[in-house]
């Protein structure tokens, strides 16, 4: 009996396992639902995702703090949202622009020693997208927690320089017709497009400090000056002229598309205008408004010149009042904190 009960009992276990395990994996596969199913309406550990509605381009992800979601866009159209788990007091998860710096599949945490399947890494200082617990409000240590599956289908959709922007609040982007219409040129008359690469303050040239990766541009009207970034290192800075300083500019977070504008670029006129999509902040103006914007932030034309070959889907362009940070301007990556107190 002790040993026909033995072997009931070892058949039973075995049932049980394979029934946790084909439940564990329908259940997982239940998680992902389809486009019917809006952000607002996700519950827990859902989450969607629909390549085939752009299937190439750069992708940008969004996290909204508030709504604790992540939204994902490949050239600018919407592929994928699920929930998320960020930062609880005390580890609040900081807000801002960053650029993915490392990929890992299979990250253990140095501080707490915990696995973190599918890490993204957004700044040296630990705060990393991943897979994570999600029970339905802030409760990481700063990280933006992600559904398994999610972050699995994310990880290898995206790469090394991905822009993602962690906001308070998401505001869904719009193509703009081209940041131009805050940046110009300067007046050909202030402008010489021979002037040495090095050795004068206005204009700094160093590509070979990162020969490769992926390339971000910062405007920032505290400093007048636009740096230039390749795989988080600063290669390349120039002042600009900021029209009626005393008003702030508008601010904006753009990412460039796939293909070319229909206009040609306000700094190279001949040369076909990129395409950008508003990320976040700095609304797409009307005609007037944008006529009434064109001369804000005016980069030397020699500077423009020098950087139009190397924009490339993907590329940032981030545009704050802010000063740009020590921690900014270093090798530890391009990030731009745009949350203020108050």
């Amino acid at each position: 009996m002790t040993k026909k009960h033995t072997k009931s009992s070892g058949i039973a276990a075995l049932v049980i396992g394979l029934i946790l395990i084909l439940g564990g994996t329908g259940t997982a596969e239940a998680e992902r639902v389809g486009l019917d199913v809006g952000p607002s309406d996700l519950i827990k550990d859902q989450w969607v995702w629909a390549p085939e509605e752009s299937p190439s381009g750069p992708i940008v992800v969004v996290v909204s703090l508030n709504e604790q979601l992540a939204y994902v866009y490949r050239n600018g159209i919407r592929i994928g949202y699920s929930n998320v788990s960020t930062g609880k007091k005390g580890y609040e998860t900081p807000t801002g622009v960053f650029t993915v710096l490392e990929k890992s599949v299979h990250h253990v945490s140095s501080i707490y020693h915990a696995k973190m399947p599918y890490t993204e890494r957004l700044t040296w200082g630990g705060i990393s997208l991943h897979s994570g617990g999600l029970p339905g409000y802030p409760s990481s240590h700063g990280c933006v927690h992600l559904p398994l599956n999610f972050s699995h289908l994310l990880f290898e959709a995206d790469s090394m320089g991905t822009t993602v922007v962690i906001a308070n609040d998401h505001e869904g982007p719009s193509e703009a017709s081209h940041p131009g219409f805050v940046l110009s040129p300067l007046p050909l008359e202030d402008d010489d497009r021979t002037r040495p690469v090095l050795g004068t303050d206005a204009y700094s040239w160093q590509p070979d400090r990162a020969p490769d990766g992926p390339l971000s541009l910062l405007v920032s009207a505290a400093d007048e000056k636009i740096y230039v970034y390749r795989a988080g290192i600063e290669i390349g800075v120039a002042h600009i002229r900021i029209a009626d300083p005393e008003i702030p500019i508008d601010e904006g977070v753009f990412s460039v598309l796939v293909g070319q504008g229909d206009l040609d670029d306000p700094w190279l006129p001949g040369k076909p205008a990129h395409r950008w999509l508003n990320v976040h902040g700095g609304d797409t103006p009307d005609a007037e408004t944008e006529e009434q914007a064109a001369n804000r932030i005016q980069i030397p034309l020699y500077f423009a010149a020098v950087i139009y070959e190397m924009i490339e889907p993907g590329t940032t362009l981030v545009i704050t009042n802010l000063a740009a940070a020590p921690h900014t301007k270093s090798e530890s990556g391009f990030v731009v904190i745009a949350a203020q107190e108050g």
